[in-house]
């Protein structure tokens, strides 16, 4: 399974990457835009996929590798995720990654996707509340591996909102509504920074946001109501349009 690190603006902070022992870094593959092609280029970096000018966004990337990249099972990460294994000792807490726990994870990708259809690591945040190994027909986001012939057949896409943002709650909404559980590995977790300079946050305003969010819940009405949450950290702690989705009763509705 070929590894897609999706990113911009950060040729020199490579986080994912960085992480990753030298066996998976051979199966990476940056997906970097047209702009950006020759950065990449004058650091001698052979293992890049340039997009065309004209995809300059996240939603815009993620479709153009569907249709035009994509077969069989596929893996996307953003560039900048930290990822962290569950402790033994203390199941509700997390520790550092030794390089087994990368191929342990990353095989355990592969294989539950012999069985669904789109599969992805927890979140760090609010990870510490449950510790069962698998969670199903939830939220995922950062990294997404899925079935693409599955997504091209059923026309489910990545770019169905009219503003860049919750792209992956759409998604995972679209599979649910079509009775297919997505399943999110709870063994390990992955963390970013919010809004760190580079990635998404080049377009990604409070405006834009906010019109995404709208969207997903006119779109999905019945599974997504749209709030104002003010956060400590992301944004700058600014109050911003935030979504409540429920996954579950949207999987029901689907089967």
């Amino acid at each position: 399974m070929q590894l897609y690190i999706l990113t911009h603006g950060r040729v020199d902070r490579q986080v994912t990457y960085a992480q990753l022992p030298p066996s998976l870094k051979e199966r990476a593959v940056f997906v970097v835009q047209e702009c950006e092609q020759q950065l990449w280029v004058d650091r001698k970096v052979d293992n890049i996929l340039v997009l065309p000018p004209s995809v300059t966004n996240l939603h815009q990337t993620r479709q153009y590798l569907l249709d035009n990249v994509h077969t069989g099972k596929a893996l996307e990460m953003d560039d900048d995720i930290v990822f962290s294994v569950r402790r033994t000792d203390d199941p509700t807490k997390f520790g550092p990654m030794q390089e087994q726990d990368y191929y342990d994870m990353f095989t355990a990708i592969g294989s539950a996707l012999d069985n669904y259809k789109m599969v992805g690591v927890v979140a760090r945040e609010g990870a510490n509340r449950n510790t069962d190994t698998v969670l199903v027909a939830t939220r995922q986001m950062r990294l997404h591996a899925y079935d693409a012939e599955y997504f091209k057949e059923h026309n489910l896409r990545w770019d169905m909102l009219r503003s860049p943002g919750p792209e992956d709650f759409a998604m995972i909404l679209q599979l649910l509504t079509r009775g297919e559980a997505n399943c999110v590995l709870n063994q390990w977790c992955q963390n970013q920074g919010s809004n760190t300079s580079g990635g998404c946050s080049t377009y990604r305003t409070l405006d834009v946001h906010h019109d995404a969010c709208h969207h997903l819940a006119e779109l999905f009405p019945d599974f997504v109501k749209t709030v104002r949450k003010k956060t400590k950290g992301a944004w700058g702690g600014q109050e911003r349009t935030d979504v409540i989705i429920q996954w579950k009763k949207a999987l029901a509705h689907g089967e």
